[in-house]
């Protein structure tokens, strides 16, 4: 007499799944990724990077269904290999050769509004008639901070971040003596950095014209404005001499009618104006050239002397004429054993100039600077 068997509720099985113990392991480990990549997303948000947030939740959702369900047991394999992939290799890949095509270097390494803030602040003035403030002089995760007391009022801010009042920090008198996070620096500490201390512009609000807060000794910081004004609406700088910088989108600098620049500038889009100049320009095409033929030389040189060295010697002792060529087999072995570095090193003292094996031995005590020659050096690497 044959019996069917009996289908379980989902009640009964959601409560056997609740009485095993690795349920609540699963639990907390499923709270704390979710915990670690809504962070990851609210900091993202925070700083409007709005293509780490998206990955960050796309990233989050699939761990999610991977790992906390019981479909798509192979993925729970592939799923960190495919993450680190994408991480450190298919973004990194990506942005570089998005980086080709802007003008991203020296002088162009932001946005436009931080440019903008930066050249304000690099042509500034104390401003007449406007208050001196004890200043403190904080550490904040590596980041210098100045903390003032204005109007009564607590308020700490960074060349990130404008002021903003701090209502748990320790005020005593007219001065900041302690706020949570961050540590308040001493003479010494202050003295170790100060240039970053007297570099410091903390902007007083959002907008630019307001100003910002300085010190020129780390005691009182004062308002100061620049020496330029800014007219968002027509998108110029003008100085104090009636000189009017107009924004080149196509450069991304601010440039006078006589040509003239202000810096920093920002990052735009100039399509293939990097590689047009790495050609026309005698600077920059003589370096490149070299390098490149170089870097073919090498790729091919070192495969080909490699395969024809590794085929004779592979062929001559496997000759059964040669003696001993077991022992020579597993000497061939070693060079794998040992670690690269170590080889580099070894291969630096048998071509020293003056007390090298190469030269003292092999050519009867030559002065042949393997090293310090590009020509020669590029030889020895390929040896």
């Amino acid at each position: 007499m044959s019996s069917t068997p009996t289908k379980q509720s989902p009640r009964l099985s959601h409560a056997r799944d609740i009485s095993r113990p690795g349920f609540y392991v699963k639990l907390v480990l499923m709270m704390l990724v979710n915990a670690l990549g809504l962070y990851g997303i609210m900091a993202a948000y925070g700083q409007q990077e709005w293509g780490v947030l998206a990955f960050l939740a796309i990233t989050l959702i699939v761990v999610d269904f991977v790992y906390f369900t019981k479909r798509a047991v192979p993925a729970k394999y592939l799923v960190p290999g495919l993450i680190f992939l994408i991480v450190f290799q298919v973004y990194v890949m990506v942005n570089t050769a998005y980086v080709a095509f802007t003008n991203y270097g020296d002088g162009h390494n932001d946005a436009k509004g931080p440019a903008i803030t930066q050249i304000m602040k690099t042509a500034d003035r104390r401003v007449e008639g406007t208050d001196t403030f004890p200043v403190t002089v904080l550490d904040r995760d590596g980041e210098i901070e100045f903390g003032i007391v204005q109007d009564g009022e607590a308020k700490v801010g960074s060349a990130t971040q404008p002021l903003q009042s701090v209502g748990d920090a320790t005020v005593a008198g007219d001065k900041i003596t302690e706020v949570p996070g961050a540590k308040v620096l001493n003479l010494g500490e202050i003295q170790q950095r100060q240039d970053d201390v007297l570099g410091l512009r903390v902007s007083v609000t959002d907008d630019p014209n307001d100003g910002w807060l300085r010190t020129d000794n780390a005691t009182f910081a004062y308002v100061a404005k620049s020496l330029l004004t800014y007219d968002a609406a027509a998108d110029t700088f003008t100085n104090q001499d009636g000189k009017v910088f107009h924004a080149d989108a196509s450069r991304g600098e601010f440039v006078a009618d006589d040509g003239s620049t202000l810096t920093p500038g920002w990052r735009v889009v100039v399509g293939f104006d990097n590689f047009k100049q790495m050609f026309t320009d005698s600077r920059l095409s003589g370096p490149f050239l070299k390098s490149l033929v170089w870097t073919f030389a090498f790729a091919i040189l070192s495969v080909l002397t490699t395969f024809a060295l590794g085929l004779i010697l592979a062929v001559v002792f496997n000759d059964k004429r040669v003696k001993g060529r077991t022992f020579y087999r597993a000497m061939f072995i070693l060079p794998y054993a040992f670690p690269a570095f170590l080889a580099a090193l070894v291969w630096r003292g048998l071509l020293n100039k003056d007390f090298g094996f190469m030269n003292q031995v092999l050519l009867g005590g030559a002065g042949i600077d393997w090293l310090g020659d590009g020509n020669l050096a590029k030889l020895a690497i390929l040896g």
